[in-house]
């Protein structure tokens, strides 16, 4: 790491000056927030997700990627037969719903991901892929709107 304030070398040489301590107070109380209510977001985020899961896998050749039970609470990831998954996101985004066919790290690269070919997935399989994250702003209603527009969507790409 580079120095942030050169001078006279506090903080291990990395922010020299007074510590930031309205910045300490701050991350304080924002730990302080996050953990008194974590325990009831991971739960909403958890039948959130749920929800989709169950809603998307009534989905003709709709897959889920990973297991069902040990995942992140806000995150379930998809492939559909026979659908590209950037195109999916792509139709998606058109009505409003905003999801990711691959990782942050490898966006825009042509190659199927590495990590769904490493489980098993066909490089075929690893393009029709589509992440769905939530967050704990995640509302029932959002879930129903995207469980409302994806099996369309989908049926219009297979065609």
């Amino acid at each position: 790491m580079s120095p942030q304030i050169f001078g006279g070398g506090q903080e291990a040489g990395l922010r020299s000056s007074t510590e930031n301590v309205p910045g300490i107070v701050g991350m304080g109380a924002a730990a302080e927030l996050a953990a008194s209510s974590m325990v009831k977001d991971v739960a909403a985020m958890e039948r959130i997700r749920d929800s989709i899961i169950e809603g998307v896998l009534s989905i003709e050749g709709a897959y889920l990627n990973g297991s069902r039970d040990r995942r992140l609470c806000n995150n379930a990831h998809f492939g559909f037969e026979g659908v590209s998954g950037k195109d999916l996101v792509l139709r998606l985004s058109d009505k409003g719903i905003a999801a990711s066919a691959e990782s942050a790290c490898s966006a825009g690269s042509s190659e199927p991901s590495h990590v769904l070919t490493a489980i098993g997935r066909t490089p075929q399989e690893a393009m029709s892929a589509l992440r769905i994250t939530i967050s704990r702003y995640t509302t029932d209603k959002d879930s129903k709107a995207l469980l409302e527009v994806l099996p369309g969507v989908i049926a219009s790409l297979r065609s």
